[in-house]
């Protein structure tokens, strides 16, 4: 269930920040990071799915991700049905998001 959405925009360094549930997920030091980059739908999903299957419950995972299907559908998805904290971080400079999931 989505419990709080935050969206906001840097100008500074160009980048869009989507929260879901009610914590901050990426100021947490995360457990796992997975690069995803290059990899198309539905390659990036399953790998985070994957990964996340591995940790334990209250480990953070952050996933680098340059697929948008992946970033801004899902991935989101997934990580809300679960009912995982989800934050979403896109780098527009770089071209790529950094999505961090809390698994609960």
């Amino acid at each position: 269930m989505l419990v709080n959405e935050l969206l906001t925009t840097g100008s500074s360094n160009s980048c869009t920040t989507i929260r879901r549930n009610t914590m901050s997920v990426k100021t947490a030091t995360p457990d796992q990071t997975l690069d995803t980059l290059g990899r198309v739908c539905p390659y990036p999903l399953l790998l985070t799915k994957k990964a996340l299957e591995k940790l334990a419950s209250g480990q953070t995972i952050k996933v680098l991700c340059d697929a948008p299907a992946s970033a801004e559908d899902s991935i989101p998805r997934y990580a809300e049905k679960q009912g995982y904290s989800f934050e979403a971080v896109k780098l527009d400079d770089k071209g790529y998001w950094e999505l961090f999931i809390k698994k609960s």
